[in-house]
C-alpha cells in the first residue's frame, strides 16, 4: 500500500498487507477489532480499523493461544 491509507473494507489479506504480518496474526487482529462476516469471510471497515488503532495508540495487542503438545 503506497499511500499508507487502508482500503474501505479490510479482509485478512488487506490487514496482513497493511500491518506487514501473516494470515494468523491478521485474523487475530480482525477478531480483536470485532470482525463482521459476509458468508465465511471476516472483515472490518476502514473506520473501525483506524478507530481501534487510535484508541490503542497505534498498537494492536493480540493474545496467542498456548500450544499444548
Amino acid at each position: 500500500m503506497a499511500n499508507n491509507k487502508p482500503p474501505p473494507i479490510m479482509r485478512w489479506q488487506e490487514v496482513a498487507a497493511f500491518m506487514r504480518c501473516g494470515r494468523s496474526k491478521a485474523m487475530l487482529i480482525l477478531h480483536s477489532i470485532g470482525a463482521h462476516y459476509s458468508g465465511r469471510t471476516p472483515y472490518v471497515t476502514e473506520g473501525e480499523f483506524l478507530r481501534y488503532l487510535a484508541e490503542h495508540d497505534g498498537n494492536i495487542v493480540v493474545k496467542w493461544s498456548a500450544t499444548t503438545k
